[in-house]
């Protein structure tokens, strides 16, 4: 499974390779089943795949700003994401995750920037 109704619990290792998620779901909000560490960049590649005229709103943990809250027209986009660092924890110590608010049709894969 690469995509859960919960926060991330588990790491990805990018020596394997990059991450794919993909996920369905009309109430519900969905999360990449796994966290990234390792880098202060990440490239984020998603389809959004929808029959509606709905934005896909997606939420990134531990970038620059707090929260940052990118909304996706249909379609493949490709986005870059910083992680954000403080004076005692470096960027690629923090986790990075993905929040996919519903109605959602996702699929797509997150790579090292």
């Amino acid at each position: 499974m690469t995509r859960g109704t919960t926060a991330s619990t588990q790491r990805h290792d990018f020596n394997t390779g990059k991450f794919f998620f993909e996920g369905d779901a009309e109430y519900s909000d969905l999360y990449t089943k796994k966290y990234c560490t390792g880098a202060e960049r990440y490239i984020v590649t998603l389809l959004h795949d929808t029959y509606e005229s709905n934005l896909l709103k997606v939420t990134a943990y531990n970038v620059i700003r707090p929260q940052q809250i990118t909304y996706f027209s249909s379609g493949v986009t490709v986005k870059k994401y910083t992680i954000s660092a403080t004076s005692y924890t470096s960027a690629i110590n923090k986790h990075f995750y993905l929040k996919f608010h519903a109605p959602v049709h996702v699929k797509g894969d997150i790579a090292r920037g």
